[in-house]
């Protein structure tokens, strides 16, 4: 079994619009024998942005990402100091809070963010 983080986009584009996904990465999110972790984060930084009229995602985006079989990825204290102590190359605070999540659980972030490159190591899948 693999374990997974999905960025905003790559959750959004898999609920929304599957195909702009390559298929190696639906592959990796269809297996079930696969973890598949939602940030505190993502859910956070979507709703913001919903809310601000920047993105539309269903009103009941928690029930849909239990619906998936997505495990929710919660924000510990230590997640949080790792982030804040990160270097500025990425100012996206909720992406930021990914890499730190990602660093610290050893759990690959599946994203599309070119930035992401700049944390090493790192466990980053580029789409």
């Amino acid at each position: 079994m693999n374990r997974y983080l999905l960025d905003s986009q790559i959750l959004i584009w898999w609920i929304n619009e599957a195909e702009k996904l390559p298929q190696s990465i639906c592959q990796l999110i269809e297996n079930k024998q696969n973890t598949i972790f939602i940030s505190v984060a993502t859910i956070w930084e979507i709703g913001i942005k919903q809310s601000l009229g920047k993105l539309y995602v269903s009103d009941h985006l928690l029930e849909d990402i239990a619906k998936l079989g997505f495990t929710i990825l919660n924000i510990s204290a230590q997640h949080a100091d790792y982030a804040a102590k990160l270097p500025l190359h990425h100012r996206d605070p909720f992406d930021r809070m990914l890499i730190a999540q990602a660093s610290i659980e050893q759990i690959p972030i599946l994203s599309a963010d070119q930035l992401f490159t700049l944390y090493k190591p790192f466990p980053f899948i580029q789409v």
